[in-house]
């Protein structure tokens, strides 16, 4: 792979309604940036081809348009009659923006002809035909209809990601194939040389290639004398160097790893401003934003600013955004790497493969000439591996074999997924649900779905989590849990103070913790906020929210998550009790769903013993308000590893509710 060779890209951008005169104009202005799409070339070719083809694999390079015209060529050849046709995407915010443009290119109204489905929105109708959707949503459907009887056409993009619902949608498709009486049309897209291996699944399926057009992208790495291994460093310096030299005009892209490096980075740039003559619109983007937020994404901030996109890698695929000349490609990315030994999940913080660099530099100057700048140099870059590992083969499978386990499987391990994990993923998950008493076995060997697991798996969570509120209804805590789970479900309630005012925060954070764990201090932090925004004016609730340094995004996303499982729990006819002040109830119900998650403090070693694996020995991370204390047993929501295993979320149990 070349990066100092052209990129092949497409003219695909988001209308400028500040720009359109009147509807003549608009109309023709869309169909001229259709035909500019080196797609548009192929259309009369590749309706034919689909006409005739039951199985195709679509390989087109980025910037070639097969995410936004594929669709409206399969509307065209007359798939709309005879079902919906649905495209999927591994990230919500891909869903919404292509459905968006797909609807302003059709002329329609988004949710008419054109519409989407992801996690807390619904934008379609009665006369949807094309639907974008979420490939965790679409494998949901799956679940409960396997032949997937309302679709006539069904688009997987983006399979090149590997993400774990596209390759357990590729295997639920396989099996469609052979059940289903009525046509079915499959399209699997991608843009990398990958086609050997989808074809070689669907039993040979032919391949159908779409050149891309060339626009030159300029590629730039650090050079070796200069080179710090600091990469938020590095990606903060080139944004202000590049800032005092390049056209206002020209938005940059910056990869980073996490909500907590986006939000440090725009808050620093902010600081900076004062240093420079035009100031930089910093926009953060991230999978937990709400749909409105991440949509800031893509508007212009006006004149004599420079709007930067701080991004972790949601913006690798699919969106483009129009303005978008300079991307700084920081060279990491954050990763959940599931140990089946400790059974649990290490979140790291890892390279990203050559792969992900080249999706990545796509983004730049999209409708001309561009430029990307690695935080890295050349030599690292040959050293990376060319292809991210598919994230089936790393991940816990609990979640998705429960899904399975729903659909009718009974023996994991003769799965024909398009790569195998390691049975000793596979035993884990199965030990996982086991101990949920989600599934049971057999005298043959094999396992089916019991009535808790039946209830599990309508919840949109991890089984451990949905277990926890199965367990707070029989313990008489379910509004607790609800909340509880909601936090947990986000990535974290508080943002990271800078260092100057950061002891000043943890003081007047303190009115939260509580020496039962961290599990009672999100839901004390999550019923203070509520409260505190039902009953303040807005200017000194902004101020209280400000003074704590509250993750206000997060706090909004876990509300919409406990309505969502609230609404699940009433379907389910659950108890839905509260447990008044007094908690323990509530830490008696997180050992029973995160029974794998315990351990027991060792005096002998100064550090608690994982009670699922008793070679693991643990500490409890810093950030946890149990620090400083050796309480005889604890629960924890996750392992995280440094120079040490660290348990975060930590909640204070009695060892006699522990399940050996």
């Amino acid at each position: 792979m070349n990066f100092q060779s052209s990129v092949r890209k497409r003219v695909d951008f988001f209308d400028n309604s500040d720009e359109i005169k009147n509807g003549i104009e608009a109309k023709k202005g869309r169909f001229e940036r259709k035909t500019l799409l080196p797609i548009h070339k192929e259309k009369v070719k590749i309706i034919q081809w689909l006409m005739t083809k039951q199985v195709t694999i679509l390989m087109g390079e980025t910037g070639c348009g097969k995410s936004t015209q594929i669709p409206q060529f399969c509307y065209e050849a007359g798939f709309g009659e005879k079902g919906l046709i649905g495209i999927t995407q591994p990230r919500r915010v891909a869903a919404i923006s292509l459905a968006q443009r797909v609807s302003d290119e059709m002329n329609t109204t988004c949710g008419d002809v054109v519409g989407y489905r992801v996690r807390f929105e619904n934008c379609t109708s009665d006369k949807t035909k094309i639907v974008y959707l979420t490939d965790g949503i679409l494998m949901r459907e799956g679940i409960y209809d396997g032949i997937f009887s309302k679709y006539s056409c069904i688009i997987i993009d983006e399979v090149h990601e590997r993400a774990v619902h596209t390759d357990m949608l590729l295997y639920m498709l396989k099996c469609c194939l052979r059940k289903r009486e009525t046509p079915l049309t499959i399209i699997i897209m991608s843009a990398t040389l990958q086609a050997g291996l989808f074809s070689k699944y669907f039993n040979d399926a032919p391949t159908y290639h779409v050149p891309g057009r060339t626009f030159p992208i300029e590629c730039f790495f650090i050079d070796k004398c200069k080179f710090k291994e600091d990469y938020f460093y590095n990606s903060l310096s080139t944004v202000y160097k590049l800032h005092r030299k390049e056209p206002l005009e020209e938005s940059f892209l910056v990869f980073l790893t996490g909500q907590d490096e986006i939000e440090a980075a725009c808050r620093l740039c902010n600081e900076e401003n004062k240093k420079f003559d035009f100031p930089i619109v910093s926009i953060p983007l991230y999978a937990s934003l709400s749909s409105s937020e991440q949509f800031k994404a893509f508007q212009k901030v006006g004149s004599n600013r420079r709007k930067v996109i701080f991004s972790t890698n949601i913006a690798e695929t699919s969106i483009t955004i129009p303005d978008i000349k300079i991307v700084v490609e920081s060279g990491k990315v954050k990763q959940k790497n599931f140990n089946p030994f400790t059974k649990t999940d290490i979140l790291k913080i890892i390279n990203t493969s050559q792969a992900q660099s080249f999706q990545r530099a796509g983004r730049a100057g999209r409708m001309a000439h561009g430029k990307v700048y690695m935080m890295f140099t050349e030599k690292v870059f040959h050293e990376k591996p060319v292809a991210t590992e598919a994230e089936i083969l790393r991940i816990n499978l609990s979640g998705v074999f429960l899904e399975m386990f729903k659909m009718g499987m009974s023996a994991p391990h003769r799965l024909k997924l398009i790569e195998m994990p390691s049975e000793d993923k596979i035993n884990s998950a199965i030990d996982e649900l086991i101990s949920l008493d989600a599934i049971e076995g057999n005298v043959d060997g094999n396992y089916k779905i019991t009535s808790v697991g039946d209830n599990l798996v309508k919840f949109p969570v991890d089984p451990k989590y949905a277990a926890i509120l199965l367990q707070s209804a029989i313990l008489g805590c379910l509004e607790e849990c609800l909340t509880i789970v909601a936090c947990m479900s986000v990535e974290k309630l508080f943002l990271t103070p800078p260092e100057n005012v950061r002891e000043q925060v943890e003081n007047h954070r303190r009115v939260f913790e509580t020496n039962e764990g961290d599990h009672i201090m999100m839901l004390r932090v999550y019923r203070a906020y509520a409260q505190r925004k039902r009953s303040m004016p807005i200017g000194e609730f902004k101020e209280w929210t400000k003074k704590h340094y509250f993750d206000k995004r997060n706090i909004e996303a876990a509300a919409n998550i406990r309505k969502q499982l609230s609404d699940i729990c009433l379907s389910l006819k659950l108890k839905r009790q509260s447990c008044g002040t007094s908690f323990s109830q509530v830490r008696e119900a997180l050992t029973r769903g995160l029974s794998l998650h315990t351990a027991i403090f060792n005096r002998s070693i100064d550090k608690f013993v994982l009670v699922s694996n008793k070679s693991v020995h643990l500490k409890i991370h810093p950030s946890s308000c149990l620090h400083r204390q050796k309480p005889d047993a604890i629960v924890f929501s996750e392992l995280c590893k440094t120079s040490d295993i660290y348990a975060k979320d930590v909640s204070l149990i009695n060892p006699e509710w522990i399940k050996c």
